[in-house]
């Protein structure tokens, strides 16, 4: 019998703390943590984990609650002001200042 060893590494994960929710997701584009995803029924979500290629592996996560840490996003994953709206205070994107972001105009 053959074994192979791999390390395994954990996902990228932006939010602030553990404590957020999020559910399965099908994604049809790649993805990084911290995206931002526009939902069928018109919410918003952010990508739990790095989808780094969903023709190979399209399975990942949404969370629809949680506080993101801005430290860890790209200036172009922050979220707008309609975008913060839509989240209905269920995402928070905390800056590094520990304020809260209300969105880019």
């Amino acid at each position: 019998m053959n074994v192979t060893k791999a390390a395994a590494q954990a996902p990228n994960t932006v939010f602030y703390n553990g404590d957020y929710a999020a559910n399965a997701h099908t994604f049809t584009a790649n993805a990084k943590a911290g995206d931002i995803v526009t939902l069928a029924d018109g919410g918003i979500g952010i990508a739990a984990h790095d989808v780094p290629d969903y023709t190979d592996n399209p399975n990942g996560a949404v969370a629809y609650r949680g506080i993101v840490d801005e430290r860890r996003i790209a200036e172009d994953q922050k979220p707008t002001a309609a975008q913060v709206k839509a989240a209905n205070g269920a995402i928070k994107w905390r800056k590094a200042d520990g304020t809260y972001d209300a969105g880019k105009a």
